[in-house]
């Protein structure tokens, strides 16, 4: 649904407030749905266990009516490799002999085969495939965790059925539920860990226990594992809020406060330290070295003149933008956060916040977000949604903060509260309408011709040894070689062709298996037996059909 129709409904839903509004006895409408509302948010814990079910059962409805969704950028296979390695019960892979035949992006070989980015997504897809079978059961669990912490989180800020409100307005976003709930990107897991740390923070400094400071250790150690970068601007945030709460305890309460909120943090984010330092001396051989930094130097990311930017991100241009380049990537990057968490229906919220910013707590989102967008306005990639996940339950927090004012401010006519309790219903609406004309497949198509070409290899009989040729138009984002944990194991080897000498000997290697070689410099991709005389093989004369066509008439009778 466009931004057309989001205006639509949020004409809709004003109209319709300023007509309940207007009617006597308004509050006799729907009494029972009001009063169930009230009993559900009284009990916090039931009330976080129903967000989280919403949102997991969103998820998984979306998923079986859809289907399970292929990989499709690079991001996703580097992220199931993990899983792939999770589950066989190792945290790398030894690097493979003919290595230089399976370099792809995102992925590092050496000193070890394991992918680039921190292992908090590929935990949470090998659970998934642990539990139900497939990865993507471990996605649509994060989803169910982080609205879950998103309510958990407003529960110690607003009153609780304004939490509600914020746990099912999370639950019932179309984006998280498509963007992130059908994809292997990783917006969940850092949204988690961003919730659990901002609500604990909240919770010790009003009152320190034990269990808060475990929760809080607990969240920023999901996000430095997930999104570290990003989460580190949010901890930077938190950090200065404890501190702040620290220097104005004296005596008795400052004792209390170091040994039920300061110790057990520390414990916490020790513990989560030595396992972080053990993952990066197995994956790369040195405790403080991370997998991205070996990508990057193996690469060359990162090479030139260091400048901060160069030391905080390596993906960075070169040369540092002027100020009207940081500027309208500023705003870029704004409306793109925009665009994914609020859009129309919510902007409407966000209104009463712009002469209420000096209540306490409404800065903490705002400070969150300009400082995200800041350091994501130097970036030489695009300000993806998932970079932000960390600070995604802040935009709820804002959300909710905005409907309580327009209650307040429109008390006594009853609009304020009508078009908070229409906020719901029409961001329900709005999903309806997204996922009425949301086409999953609305991609590029040779983002997934892999997700097209490989069933039908699978389908042949025996091991197959595929070697892709590129000609001269490869692009990263249409990369076809990704294996699984165990390359030698997998039912289709797919690798790069590196010259006839290298080929012929990886074709020896793996003497067992049906041999092609697949054109993927043309639409659709060609694919034809490996001739070993010639180093390759020519396709079909004629293959110009669909993927599937082409290939049964190039497909061979042995080899």
């Amino acid at each position: 649904m466009g931004l057309l129709g989001d205006a639509l409904l949020v004409c809709a839903m004003l109209a319709a407030a300023g007509l309940l509004s207007g009617l006597r006895g308004r509050r006799a409408v729907l009494p029972g749905l009001r009063r169930a509302w009230h009993w559900l948010a009284r009990r916090r814990a039931a009330a976080c266990i129903a967000v989280g079910l919403l949102a997991g059962g969103l998820a998984a409805g979306l998923g079986a009516w859809r289907g399970i969704p292929p990989p499709v950028v690079t991001d996703e296979w580097s992220h199931l490799l993990a899983a792939d390695t999770f589950c066989q019960l190792r945290l790398t892979n030894p690097t493979h002999p003919y290595w230089m035949h399976f370099q792809s992006e995102e992925v590092i070989h050496r000193p070890s085969y394991q992918s680039k980015y921190p292992p908090g997504q590929g935990l949470f897809l090998a659970l998934g495939r642990a539990l139900g079978g497939q990865p993507i059961v471990g996605v649509w669990l994060s989803v169910a965790l982080a609205c879950t912490a998103t309510c958990w989180m407003l529960q110690a800020f607003v009153p609780p059925r304004w939490a509600l409100l914020g746990g099912v307005l999370a639950a019932i976003s179309p984006s998280i539920l498509t963007m992130w709930g059908c994809t292997y990107l990783g917006g969940p897991p850092a949204m988690l860990g961003g919730a659990m740390a901002v609500g604990a923070t909240r919770r010790i400094v009003r009152q320190p226990r034990p269990l808060w400071g475990c929760l809080l250790g607990g969240g920023l150690f999901v996000m430095a594992n997930t999104r570290p970068f990003e989460g580190l601007v949010v901890a930077l945030l938190l950090g200065a809020v404890l501190l702040h709460w620290l220097a104005r305890r004296r005596g008795k309460a400052l004792g209390v406060a170091v040994r039920c909120g300061v110790l057990p943090l520390a414990l916490v984010l020790a513990a989560g330290a030595a396992w972080m330092a053990w993952y990066n001396y197995r994956v790369t051989g040195e405790p403080l070295r991370m997998p991205y930094q070996v990508w990057a130097k193996t690469y060359g990311i990162g090479t030139q003149k260091r400048s901060l930017e160069w030391m905080l991100f390596p993906w960075v241009r070169e040369h540092p933008p002027g100020l009207p380049d940081l500027a309208r990537a500023f705003v870029k990057r704004l409306l793109e956060q925009w665009a994914f968490y609020v859009r129309v229906p919510l902007t409407l919220a966000l209104l009463p916040l712009v002469g209420a910013l000096a209540r306490r707590w409404l800065w903490l989102p705002l400070t969150a977000w300009l400082l995200l967008l800041a350091t994501m306005a130097g970036q030489y990639t695009r300000g993806y949604p998932h970079y932000t996940a960390p600070a995604a339950s802040l935009v709820f927090l804002a959300v909710v903060e905005g409907l309580r004012q327009w209650s307040a401010a429109c008390r006594r006519s009853g609009f304020g509260t009508w078009l908070a309790s229409l906020t719901a219903p029409l961001c329900l609406c709005a999903l309806v309408c997204f996922l009425a004309g949301w086409d999953p497949t609305a991609q590029r198509k040779l983002d997934r011709a892999r997700a097209v070409i490989e069933p039908y290899i699978t389908r042949l009989p025996g091991k197959h040894l595929v070697f892709v040729d590129y000609g001269k138009r490869q692009q990263v984002a249409f990369e076809w070689v990704y294996n699984g944990a165990d390359i030698d194991a997998g039912r289709i080897v797919w690798a790069h062709r590196l010259g006839r000498r290298r080929d012929r000997a990886l074709r020896r290697y793996y003497a067992d298996r049906s041999a092609w070689v697949l054109d993927a410099s043309h639409w659709p991709p060609l694919l034809s037996p490996y001739v070993e005389a010639t180093g390759g093989g020519a396709p079909a004369s004629g293959s110009t059909a669909a993927p599937s066509a082409g290939l049964r008439s190039v497909a061979p009778r042995g080899n």
